[in-house]
């Protein structure tokens, strides 16, 4: 796949990118799982300095930086290439949402809700994207009336336990006492533990 987008476009900055953000889920979700995903991570790197070194103009070149950054836990240049992109793509529905996700799992749940909100208020599309961020806020705010929000997660994946929810949260780099808190209200609301 990530051969087939570089290959038709070797200089196209956005084919770099997007091969960037697939290499990224291929370490999150365990496609072609490698020991701490340090390869995977690597790779996607590699890509998004490459899609930057294409066209530092693009949004999704410094999107695609910003998550990979992530990712790698280098929070600084994370911070820094979101600003990037954001103002690169002042207008971009996919692009808010993504960003706004991502700092809602480092913990700015006020300003990643709100570029949620934009999101969706750009595309209503994006209100997919909002489910997962909105479930933790929830619980990370004490709400343990969040059972609609249990549900849906159950309805959009129905093989979620709390190993698995656990082991999510860490990748995404969530804190151990929203992990704990996470833990103990999904056994109360009846979730598996594998």
């Amino acid at each position: 796949c990530f051969a087939a987008l570089t290959a038709n476009e070797p200089n196209n900055a956005e084919a770099w990118a997007f091969s960037a953000l697939l290499t990224v889920d291929e370490f999150l979700y365990g496609f072609n799982a490698q020991s701490g995903g340090g390869p995977a991570l690597n790779r996607a790197l590699t890509m998004a300095e490459r899609a930057v070194g294409f066209d530092p103009a693009s949004a999704w070149a410094h999107g695609s930086l910003a998550r990979v950054a992530f990712f790698r836990k280098t929070f600084h240049r994370f911070d820094n290439e979101i600003e990037e992109a954001l103002r690169l793509g002042p207008d971009d529905a996919a692009l808010f949402a993504m960003v706004g996700a991502l700092l809602c799992h480092r913990g700015d749940w006020t300003r990643g809700m709100a570029m949620l909100d934009e999101a969706v208020a750009l595309d209503p599309e994006q209100q997919l994207r909002r489910h997962v961020p909105t479930f933790y806020d929830a619980y990370r705010r004490g709400d343990d009336e969040a059972a609609a929000a249990v549900a849906d997660l159950r309805m959009l994946s129905p093989g979620t336990s709390i190993r698995s929810t656990t082991k999510m949260l860490q990748q995404w780099s969530y804190t151990y006492p929203l992990i704990a808190r996470m833990g103990d209200g999904l056994r109360k609301a009846g979730l598996p533990e594998d």
